[in-house]
């Protein structure tokens, strides 16, 4: 349900995954049109580890940090993650691609986003994380 309604949206925050889903009740009270869980208080089931098992299965990613406003403008706390499937910031899964060409596009992809960065860096770090 929970990689459905991602995909639905094309992206949520962990606050509006429990909005939708209706993990959280919120602060106010609802309205009769509000859709109410039918199950009991103690079946339910934490949306954390949800979360994190399909992460795991690499079902979801983490495409950027969102932080809260204060009243004058500036962010402040913890950023809350923003969640989408993995097709929706690389594409596509490309299966006809061999490991050597998924390796290039990485350093190219990494070239660009770090022009200034030492060649030797880049791949120390992509290699460093393809042992792990």
């Amino acid at each position: 349900m929970v990689l459905q309604t991602i995909l639905a949206e094309g992206t949520a925050t962990v606050r509006e995954l429990r909005r939708m889903l209706g993990f959280a009740r919120g602060r106010g009270k609802r309205a009769a049109a509000d859709p109410t869980s039918e199950v009991a208080e103690e079946g339910k089931i934490p949306l954390d580890p949800i979360l994190m098992r399909l992460q795991m299965e690499m079902r979801l990613v983490i495409t950027d940090f969102e932080y809260s406003i204060d009243r004058h403008g500036n962010r402040y706390g913890w950023g809350i993650a923003r969640y989408t499937t993995p097709e929706t910031p690389y594409g596509p899964l490309r299966t006809e691609r061999t490991p050597a060409e998924s390796f290039e596009r990485i350093c190219e992809h990494l070239r660009r986003l770090f022009p200034d960065a030492a060649e030797d860096s880049l791949l120390k770090t992509i290699v460093d994380f393809r042992a792990v």
